[in-house]
């Protein structure tokens, strides 16, 4: 994300339904774990980003991983 968010921005993101996906803020980063894949999302993650007011790109674990392959 562009900047982390605040506390208040948090609490208002708690409240944005999941179904059985997860989302946990680490500092700047949005981690999110799709229970059935991201194709099938249960969470909206426009309603997310909205609430905790920032503006986000995405990247999957396996690109991640291979970014970090790349560069090591």
């Amino acid at each position: 994300m562009s900047a982390a968010p605040s506390s208040d921005a948090l609490a208002l993101a708690a409240e944005v339904a999941t179904g059985d996906d997860r989302w946990a803020v680490i500092g700047r980063e949005l981690h999110v774990r799709y229970a059935r894949g991201a194709g099938t999302p249960d969470v909206s993650m426009d309603a997310l980003l909205k609430r905790l007011g920032m503006a986000a790109t995405a990247r999957n674990l396996r690109t991640v991983t291979a970014v970090i392959a790349l560069a090591g």
